[in-house]
């Protein structure tokens, strides 16, 4: 009888240290690779006791998002501003047992954005003169996308986002994949309110303002136009004058900008006339040596152009460190007040932007990327 005794209280014994324990069995991220800056969700997944269970987080760079999730289940965790691969750490207590777990965070990234539309106006970017809406692309399902309408005939629409939050300057890359759902009658990329621009916009300089700067490097298209359907051009700006002047136009500044591209500064080219509803990749290239490049679904277009560096050393800007500003999509305005705020619309499922001397061309792989659909 005694033994029986023994035997069930060292039973219940047993039962109870087992109870006590606990173990994490997952710890989860939102996402793969991150930028610089971007606020992360992590959370743990348990299994076993899970009264009175605490937690504690630790972090080999970043930090996280203040006091009040230190001690719960899930956490928020900053990205640093340094590209590597860093260490998360999530341990779970309850009683005596307590179970730690680690995760790799790769921070490769300055900014990926997939518009995902379950998460309605992403942070940091902004809008005028238009309704976004955010859903699957119907054409392609497994495609998120965010539709730029025209829903003004005085002004054009346009998409933008401040990248001033890290400093971005040379080398990087731009890349957004988009299409456009409707266009209305175009007969060339230089009528009046006919070209879809996308635009990488440049930090004033504190110091030569009395010498002009790149403001802005701009790619007009106009796929469906029955004349010249691209155009290509940088404004140079003097701010102490308050003068601009662009590519291809008398100079006023009084200097100005030579072409980018092999192909002269406009023109018409099979590359920019495709069909409504089919994708197109374009992505903006400064190295370190400040040669531009251009990719189009992966193909080099414009290949390394030295037009930047020839502009800095004829106006003796040594200084200029080109810092970005802003990347914008603008959309032409309608036609007329009565037209449907469908008739100028173009659809964007991703914009990703790298700061490593690599183009975001054809295989990104080896900066951190997947190629997005």
């Amino acid at each position: 009888m005694r033994n029986l005794l023994y035997l069930v209280a060292t039973i219940f014994l047993f039962a109870a240290c087992k109870d006590e324990s606990v173990e994490i069995i997952t710890l989860g991220k939102a996402g793969d690779t991150f930028y610089f800056g971007e606020k992360v969700q992590v959370w743990a997944g348990v299994e076993g006791n899970l009264h009175q269970i605490t937690y504690d987080w630790e972090c080999t760079g970043g930090e996280f998002d203040g006091y009040r999730t230190q001690h719960l289940f899930e956490n928020l965790w900053i990205a640093p501003s340094v590209p590597g691969e860093y260490l998360i750490k999530a341990t779970a207590k309850t009683g005596g047992s307590s179970d730690s777990r680690i995760t790799k965070m790769k921070v490769t990234n300055y900014f990926t954005e997939t518009f995902d539309y379950g998460a309605r106006n992403p942070a940091g970017w902004a809008s005028s003169n238009t309704t976004l809406a955010y859903g699957m692309d119907s054409a392609n399902p497994s495609d998120l996308i965010v539709s730029v309408p025209a829903t003004s005939n005085s002004s054009d629409a346009n998409l933008r986002r401040t990248l001033t939050a890290v400093k971005l300057v040379p080398p990087f890359s731009i890349k957004t994949k988009m299409k456009y759902t409707s266009y209305k009658t175009a007969t060339a990329v230089t009528a009046s309110n006919a070209a879809t621009f996308l635009s990488i916009y440049f930090v004033q300089p504190d110091d030569n303002l009395d010498k002009p700067y790149i403001r802005e490097i701009r790619l007009d298209i106009c796929p469906p136009a029955t004349g010249a359907n691209w155009r290509l051009r940088m404004e140079s700006y003097v701010p102490a004058l308050g003068r601009s002047s662009w590519t291809g136009s008398t100079p006023v500044n009084p200097f100005t900008p030579g072409n980018l591209s092999p192909n002269g500064f406009q023109g018409t080219l099979p590359l920019f006339s495709f069909p409504r509803n089919e994708y197109r990749s374009f992505s903006f290239t400064i190295d370190a040596e400040k040669k531009f490049s251009i990719y189009i679904d992966g193909n080099a277009w414009v290949d390394k152009s030295n037009a930047i560096n020839e502009f800095i050393n004829v106006q003796n800007l040594s200084k200029l460190d080109l810092q970005v500003r802003e990347f914008r999509l603008t959309v032409p305005r309608k036609s007329s007040s009565n037209a449907a705020n469908t008739e100028m619309q173009w659809a964007i499922t991703d914009v990703c932007i790298n700061d490593v001397n690599t183009a975001i061309g054809g295989d990104v792989s080896n900066i951190g990327f997947e190629e997005l659909k």
